[in-house]
């Protein structure tokens, strides 16, 4: 197998690992060893009766039979044109090992075609697809079968994989099974979009949502149970910030993004809607293309002082042991973009007090200014530069990676990050400052965030 092949291969294992309930590690193939996947290079016919004969880049076999071949006489590379990529080809034949089937969704990892010199990840589609092949009641747990990687010493073009027993990878915490949020259970109580000069008790609920959120003021609520014009306006300020149509009513499209569990960060700070910021265009180097940005910062900017390269984080008593390595990843991935300016180190659980990130789960009012409401609602929280504060709301269901009904801790926490680096909240769907998250998704940093924290740093 050829060497520079074995890493887009290995990376297309991991990216499966963290969307299932499998677990992937490489060992060697010595004479003997019981492996259950092989991968290898091949051309024409090479014994499986399907040979390749110019069109099929690849091709694998469903459980249990574990063999993965590459047709050797195409040309591979990494995000290279002219090439087949090999990550995005592992990652549509390792869902085959897995049991997938092809799927009608082009943007599908699963798709039967890919163009060459096309790169693909993980679709929804592919993670549903899964998550139903072997959980079918979407629990929001699984257990893991870990898939350990073997690279030959055998004058072979293969590299080998080892089933072995069961172990539980994925853990949750339990949450309410309400098919909507307590948090915003007031939208309930409508049995019609309410509008200017309606008057309903669960009207309330409304303004004190929205004024979690920024968007009222305890001054610009008079009367509870009244919809006026100040509640009017509130509701076009949020319409227009998650791009619905500004229509000032609470009507479907505005209630179900209402529903979408979100972060606890204000959208609008003292009266200035961020989310609203003017576009900034961003030049590409060597390049003559711009794209527009939608990255905002804190009032006054705040940002970690120059002389502080490394920050420290610590886990305070009562986080669960299954969130950590989730956050240590997200650390790690805004580390990987900071362009050296920070290294996120970790310290013993002893000294959690001292660091200088500090992340916590807690339910309700915890001694900060921001109350936690119960599942489905305001899922974590953070503050800016120097404070360090990252909470999670210990009632919701957390997960690692993309299950239903439940909340992914690294997508998360890249968010609270963000906040914790000096960014305030995108109205760019794809970045992971948007400001709401359902269940069961994942996300990673976007360009539009990495932007925002180099121009933020000037770096």
């Amino acid at each position: 197998m050829p060497e520079e092949a074995v890493a887009p291969v290995a990376r297309a294992f991991q990216t499966w690992a963290e969307n299932t309930q499998f677990e992937f590690q490489r060992v060697g193939g010595n004479p003997g060893d019981t492996v259950d996947i092989t991968v290898g290079f091949y051309s024409g016919d090479h014994g499986d009766r399907f040979p390749f004969v110019g069109r099929t880049v690849a091709h694998a076999f469903a459980p249990e039979d574990g063999r993965f071949h590459y047709d050797a006489d195409d040309r591979w590379g990494v995000r290279e044109p002219g090439a087949m990529d090999w990550e995005t080809v592992a990652l549509h034949e390792i869902g085959h090992l897995l049991g997938l089937g092809h799927s009608n969704v082009e943007e599908a990892i699963m798709f039967a075609s890919i163009p060459v010199g096309a790169a693909k990840g993980l679709n929804a589609d592919d993670v549903q697809g899964i998550r139903a092949l072997y959980n079918p009641l979407f629990l929001p747990f699984t257990c893991s079968i870990p898939i350990i990687f073997l690279s030959s010493s055998m004058a072979s073009t293969s590299f080998f994989l080892l089933l072995l027993p069961l172990l539980l990878l994925l853990q949750t915490l339990p949450s309410s099974s309400n098919a909507h949020s307590t948090a915003t259970s007031f939208l309930d109580h409508f049995t019609e979009a309410p509008k200017i000069g309606d008057r309903h008790p669960a009207i309330a609920g409304v303004k004190t949502y929205l004024r979690r959120y920024g968007y009222l003021s305890v001054d610009d609520i008079d009367d509870d149970h009244y919809f006026d014009v100040l509640l009017e306006s509130a509701l076009k300020t949020y319409q227009s910030n998650f791009k619905l149509d500004p229509t000032g009513r609470l009507d479907p499209p505005t209630a179900a993004m209402m529903r979408t569990p979100r972060c606890g960060v204000p959208d609008v700070l003292n009266g200035t809607n961020w989310m609203a910021a003017p576009a900034k265009v961003t030049h590409h180097h060597h390049s003559r293309f711009r794209t527009t940005a939608r990255y905002n910062f804190f009032p006054g900017n705040p940002t970690w002082p120059e002389g502080k390269r490394n920050l420290t984080y610590g886990f305070l008593p009562g986080t669960p042991e299954m969130a950590r390595k989730p956050v240590a990843r997200a650390f790690k991935k805004w580390g990987a973009h900071s362009r050296g300016r920070f290294a996120f180190v970790a310290t013993e659980d002893d000294h959690a007090e001292s660091a200088d990130i500090k992340i916590g789960f807690f339910s309700g009012y915890h001694g900060d200014t921001g109350s936690f409401d119960g599942p489905g609602g305001s899922l974590a929280h953070s503050s800016p530069p120097k404070s360090g504060l990252l909470h999670f709301d210990s009632e919701e269901t957390w997960a690692v990676g993309s299950v239903q009904k439940a909340f992914d801790v690294e997508t998360v926490a890249l968010h609270e990050i963000g906040h914790i680096l000096g960014l305030m909240h995108s109205s760019v769907p794809s970045a992971i400052m948007y400001p709401a998250v359902g269940d069961g998704v994942t996300k990673q940093l976007s360009r539009d965030d990495v932007h925002g924290f180099r121009a933020l740093y000037k770096v």
